[in-house]
């Protein structure tokens, strides 16, 4: 059961609700919406506070919370306040990894900066050097 494998796992990582946001940027008006936006990221850190406090409860091994990356393309409308929203969600992720002594791996700014992690704009999933990328970001904290 999944109970059962949270408690045997000797490392946990949790990338989860991307593909939610993702879509949530791409149907709100950002200029006109933002505040529905920032309620709804309020609403997915709540609800990685409950997964987090129920892993923390079976396991006491190490847990990694990766990061959003931002997958739509920037523009002179949207820059600001997308660039506002993933620095909001990257300060409630390192007060939750703070809270609850946790790692939180923040990828937002790699990706930015590597365009060919996200090759496909029509698509929120990165290349395989994007997940490269995460998995050596992982494997570094493993080995601190």
């Amino acid at each position: 059961t999944l109970p059962q494998l949270i408690k045997d796992a000797n490392i946990i990582t949790i990338s989860i609700g991307s593909e939610e946001l993702f879509s949530k940027l791409r149907s709100t008006d950002l200029k006109e919406n933002s505040n529905k936006l920032y309620e709804f990221i309020d609403s997915m850190i709540n609800d990685y506070e409950t997964l987090i406090k129920e892993i923390k409860r079976l396991n006491k091994n190490k847990i990694f919370i990766i990061g959003y990356y931002n997958p739509l393309t920037l523009n002179e409308d949207n820059k600001g306040e997308l660039t506002r929203l993933f620095n909001y969600i990257d300060i409630k992720f390192k007060k939750l990894s703070s809270t609850y002594k946790i790692d939180y791996i923040s990828i937002q700014n790699e990706f930015k900066n590597k365009p060919y992690y996200l090759p496909n704009k029509s698509s929120s999933f990165p290349s395989l050097e994007g997940y490269n990328y995460i998995a050596n970001e992982i494997i570094k904290k493993l080995e601190s």
